[in-house]
């Protein structure tokens, strides 16, 4: 007599908990090994600064004179607006020992943008008060010229026939006065009537106060 089997049959459980199981040893590994790295770190850092004790006289003056002679690695920091590009534990060395690399304008020039506009060095944000004005589109910035990161800001200034080529000019303006000594932040321009251009912006004051200015250009043919 046939017997048909009203069910699936179950499947063997042995293959599901082997693997179950090998998952079990790779994560426990994983983590062991995750550990192992990161004492291996914080031993490296803790060793960086902490004194090593001297062995002999001979020694000290032969460490001395080679640590003279090894040119020490200059950190970029945070001043240029970058971070340190080294790992002290894949390296082999301890914190501060990591050697710099020569960057340069050259091989990073790639980069720069090709149709958006960008300063030629260091910090930007805000765009300003653009203007056409006299067959030329002006542009004002949220500018640092002292570095890469945000600070000292002033205002930035570039002209342009086709907005596309650039033609970079002097600060158009400084923070030079009280009312914005701490930073001569956001602000707009726009054409009167009569045709004088003035410039509305916030100011800085030298308490931290912040205030609305109105700026005229010095010389409208600048």
């Amino acid at each position: 007599m046939r017997n048909d089997s009203p069910y699936t049959p179950l499947l063997n459980g042995s293959a599901n908990n082997h693997r179950r199981d090998l998952l079990l040893v790779l994560s426990g590994l994983l983590l062991l090994a995750s550990i192992i790295a990161f004492s291996g770190y914080r031993g490296g850092f803790i060793n960086s600064r902490e004194p090593h004790a001297d062995v002999s006289s001979s020694s000290s003056s032969s460490a001395s004179s080679d640590e003279a002679a090894k040119p020490s690695a200059v950190s970029r920091g945070v001043s240029s607006g970058v971070s340190e590009k080294s790992n002290t534990f894949l390296s082999g060395k301890v914190v501060g020992e990591a050697e710099s690399f020569p960057w340069d304008n050259t091989m990073l020039s790639w980069q720069r943008t090709a149709f958006h506009f960008q300063p030629e060095k260091n910090w930007m944000n805000d765009p300003n008060g653009p203007l056409y004005y006299k067959g030329w589109y002006h542009f004002f910035y949220q500018y640092n010229p002292n570095g890469a990161v945000w600070g000292d800001i002033v205002w930035g200034h570039a002209v342009s026939r086709d907005i596309i080529h650039w033609l970079h000019l002097p600060l158009a303006m400084v923070a030079d006065q009280w009312y914005d000594s701490n930073g001569v932040w956001t602000g707009s321009a726009t054409i009167l009537p009569d045709g004088q251009v003035i410039m509305l912006y916030t100011g800085s004051t030298n308490e931290s106060v912040q205030v609305q200015n109105l700026a005229y250009p010095a010389d409208l043919n600048d």
